[in-house]
């Protein structure tokens, strides 16, 4: 329900550069977030967001924002393969 613009390569930015890039590309698809909390209404069933790679998990944050915003909330996130730091947290 959310739809993604294009956004230019994140390597080589930081944290809060990414959660900015991600956060400015997702936005709520109207009808289909309709049709979605519509289902949640009657079956009660939890939203999982999944992500192919995780690295600062900006995506998955703005994803989960939107979402709720929208009126959809999300349970939790599964990923396929995560990135090491190589630098320690901020």
């Amino acid at each position: 329900p959310l739809r993604a613009r294009p956004r230019r390569d994140s390597a080589g930015l930081d944290a809060a550069q990414r959660a900015a890039e991600a956060s400015a590309a997702l936005r709520p698809r109207p009808l289909r977030v309709a049709g979605l909390r519509h289902r949640l209404a009657r079956t009660g069933e939890p939203v999982i967001l999944l992500d192919d790679v995780v690295t600062t998990g900006a995506t998955l944050a703005a994803a989960a924002d939107r979402l709720a915003g929208a009126g959809v909330p999300v349970a939790g996130a599964a990923v396929l393969a995560a990135t090491r730091r190589t630098h320690p947290p901020r």
